[in-house]
């Protein structure tokens, strides 16, 4: 899967319901203003992390609990369909990123190709 149509996909669905978010792959040499949501491809897994200001923790929350989920659980994007993780738990909220921002991921795990 090219990693470009998921982040097209995740920019276009938050957008959609009003949360406008750079979406960027991980390993960008320059990271954009938060709020961000960084993509990394770990085999057949996606790791999504989502970071935001300070003090936005229930936003963060919501971002990772609800708005991935529904942006990319089940759905089809350029033939892959991402499930849930067995662990399917997001990550505990960081505070200490080097950009000053919060932080909360959650992995994905590609359940199935179109062939």
């Amino acid at each position: 899967m090219n990693i470009d149509n998921l982040i097209t996909h995740l920019s276009d669905y938050l957008t959609g319901i009003g949360k406008p978010t750079t979406v960027v792959e991980f390993g960008e040499e320059s990271l954009p203003e938060p709020p961000y949501i960084v993509i990394r491809q770990e085999g057949g897994d996606y790791r999504f992390t989502a970071h935001l200001e300070p003090g936005q923790q229930s936003a963060l929350r919501e971002i990772v609990r609800k708005d991935l989920f529904n942006a990319v659980a089940n759905q089809r994007i350029e033939g892959l369909r991402l499930g849930t993780a067995p662990s399917d738990t997001p990550g505990p909220i960081v505070a200490s990123n080097d950009d000053g921002t919060i932080s909360q991921e959650r992995l994905f795990r590609a359940a199935d190709y179109i062939l």
